[in-house]
This record gives structure tokens, C-alpha cells and sequence, in this order.
């Protein structure tokens, strides 16, 4: 298995990497740890063992079962009216997309490990600091509301991937200062006005 250096070693090379959608204020083309950094993009940084065409928005979605262990999923992003958002609906209309990160398997190349540091570093490259001390996330900026919690059974040889979610955000109250946490719950995402459940 890939120590942590490894990981953050492989991590920190794909962050210097840039995508063609990845598109800053001037249209110049950001590498991922200048978008991450930009405030023009919502991301959700997830792994799974299964195709990236059905997984890469399920967190969006209330999957679990009513009673269980682990409970429901509570999707980061509503609607205004409280409704949930489809996976078509984040495509089709709030301009999401996919990248993968990285594939393998548990034993190699530690894929739980890789997601783990990129919410870590999503998180603490976002994070503001109000006038008290007091940090505060950019939830709706980023797309995860705490590290490494989505339920993985790691089993050696099965191959999993790592994957971003973006979508475009096009207004925000991240700035304004001070802040306003009950402003900061609304952005808009490629023009539509969403919702950011904390």
C-alpha cells in the first residue's frame, strides 16, 4: 500500500495539472490547485468501485435506507425550495463534470488515501477565518462536509477510482465580510440559485 508520502507525493503532481475546463476570470486555463484556490468552481473530490457514469453525483442524492446504521445521505445541495437535485438535472443544468483522479486498486495505489488528501486539501485551501479566529468552510465551494466519511469496504484487487465533481459557480458570498453564514448557504451554479445544506 502507498505510504501517506506517496500519496501526497502523487496528489501534488495531479493538482499542478490542468484541465481545458478549468477556465479562469481572463479565460486562461487553471491548473486544479489554482481552481480549487479561484472561488469560480464547486467541487466534490469522492471515491468508488463502481463506473464513474452512475457514481460521480450519487452523493447528491438520499441514498441509504430510512433506519439504518449509517442513516440517509443528506445531499450538500438543494434546491431553493428544499428539493433534492437529480444527477441529470446537476448535469444538465447546474454544468457539472467529471474528472478522474486516479484508478486501482487498495493495495497499490490506495485510492481511500488519494480522496482523503484532496478533501484535505480542498478544505484547507478554502478555509476563512473570521475576526474572532474562528475558521469556516466554504461549504458549496466544497462539496464535502467532513474528510473520508463515505462508507468504503476496501477489498484487495478490487479496482476503485478517484474522481472530482465540478460544477461552475457563478456568484457567491464567500467574500463578503464580515461573515455571513446565513448568505454564505446560497450560490449560484452556472445560473441557478442553489441551496448549501450545512
Amino acid at each position: 500500500m502507498l505510504t501517506k508520502e506517496q500519496i501526497a507525493a502523487q496528489c501534488e503532481l495531479w493538482l499542478d495539472e490542468t484541465d481545458d475546463r478549468l477556465v479562469g476570470r481572463d479565460g486562461e486555463v487553471l491548473t486544479w490547485r489554482q481552481a480549487i484556490v479561484s472561488g469560480l468552481f464547486a467541487i466534490y473530490f469522492g471515491t468508488t468501485r463502481r463506473t464513474l457514469e452512475i457514481e460521480w453525483l450519487r452523493w447528491l442524492t438520499e441514498r441509504g435506507l430510512p433506519g439504518a446504521e449509517n442513516g440517509r445521505n443528506r445531499p450538500v445541495l438543494r434546491r431553493m425550495t428544499g428539493e433534492t437535485i437529480t444527477m441529470k438535472e446537476a448535469e444538465d443544468e447546474l454544468g457539472f463534470w467529471c474528472a478522474e483522479v486516479g484508478v486501482g486498486d487498495i493495495v497499490n495505489h490506495n485510492c481511500r488515501g488519494k480522496e482523503d488528501y484532496l478533501q484535505t486539501h480542498l478544505t484547507n485551501s478554502t478555509r476563512d477565518i473570521d475576526d474572532t479566529g474562528k475558521p469556516h468552510c466554504r461549504l458549496g465551494q466544497q462539496l464535502h462536509r467532513c474528510i473520508g466519511k463515505g462508507a468504503i469496504e476496501e477489498k484487495e484487487n478490487e479496482i476503485f477510482r478517484v474522481f472530482a465533481s465540478v460544477a461552475p459557480i457563478t456568484k457567491h458570498y464567500f467574500d463578503l465580510r464580515p461573515i455571513n453564514e446565513e448568505l454564505r448557504s446560497t450560490i449560484w451554479l452556472k445560473g441557478t440559485q442553489c441551496r448549501v445544506v450545512h
